[in-house]
């Protein structure tokens, strides 16, 4: 009775240390670490980050390299170093875009939107990862609203609006 007992322990201990190794690695388990982003250069992180973002997007390459991690790891640590800085969303929303992260690459495009709505680099950006997907409806909403903010003379804004109205039967 006593050796039943002894094993039945046992499986109980090793299931609930099984239950929270699998929770950890699955995203059960949730890790905070306060980080003071007021003591990082920020210019010498750009410095570092600008070269890695050109050549990952040049690569345009969906795999996930460790240079696009690393460049993924500067943009979010400069995006919260400056919060309200919409070039390090709008560059962070990309790099989600080319991996195929599309709620990462949305969520950072509507970001920074909302970080400032007057300027048009958003919306055409939003523009572009729905024409990428062909929900052209939406596509056209964005552009639209890209070149009313001043993307109007743009010649890529006008090309997709053009493509897209020809994609809608629109031939005005």
């Amino acid at each position: 009775m006593r050796q039943l007992t002894n094993i039945f322990c046992s499986i109980i201990i090793i299931c609930m240390t099984a239950s929270v190794v699998n929770a950890s690695f699955n995203g059960g388990v949730i890790y905070s670490i306060p980080a003071d982003y007021s003591v990082i250069n920020e210019q010498e992180l750009l410095n570092k980050a600008n070269p890695l973002y050109e050549r990952v997007l040049a690569a345009n390459s969906a795999e996930i390299t460790p240079e696009m991690t690393e460049v993924l790891n500067l943009y979010t640590i400069l995006s919260n170093v400056n919060p309200q800085n919409q070039e390090y969303v709008l560059k962070l929303g990309k790099l989600y875009d080319v991996i195929g992260k599309d709620r990462y690459a949305k969520s950072n495009f509507y970001r920074s939107i909302g970080i400032d709505p007057q300027k048009p680099e958003g919306y055409f950006c939003l523009g572009e990862f729905y024409y990428k997907r062909e929900y052209y409806r939406k596509a056209l909403k964005f552009y639209k609203k890209a070149s009313d903010r001043g993307f109007n003379n743009d010649e890529q804004t006008i090309s997709r609006l053009n493509d897209i109205y020809k994609k809608l039967g629109d031939k005005k």
